[in-house]
């Protein structure tokens, strides 16, 4: 758990998600964060892509929907945090992308 935060805080995102490959990485640009691209098949967080895709290394999309199970008062931060992420992630946390975009390194 987070030190400081109350457990009755904190939303734990693991369980089934959508993971497709994106060995162009092209996602952004055909607009992959609008909807699951056809070639997404259903993988377990945490997990490896290898676990979905054996032998694939490279640019993949994760997708994930859920909704705070708490709502956040107006002073209040929301952090989502990542472990493992191998080299580079993107977030798009909302489905407006101009709004929504995050780069972590």
């Amino acid at each position: 758990m987070t030190p400081g935060v109350s457990e009755d805080r904190v939303q734990v995102l693991q369980g089934d998600w959508l993971l497709a490959p994106d060995a162009d990485n092209r996602g952004r640009e055909q607009g992959w964060h609008g909807a699951p691209h056809e070639s997404a098949r259903p993988t377990r967080v945490p997990g490896t892509i290898q676990e979905t895709f054996p032998g694939y290394h490279g640019v993949a999309w994760y997708w994930h929907r859920f909704s705070c199970r708490f709502a956040p008062a107006t002073d209040e931060r929301v952090r989502l945090r990542f472990c493992m992420v191998e080299y580079y992630a993107c977030l798009l946390y909302t489905s407006d992308p101009a709004d929504a975009l995050l780069s972590l390194e």
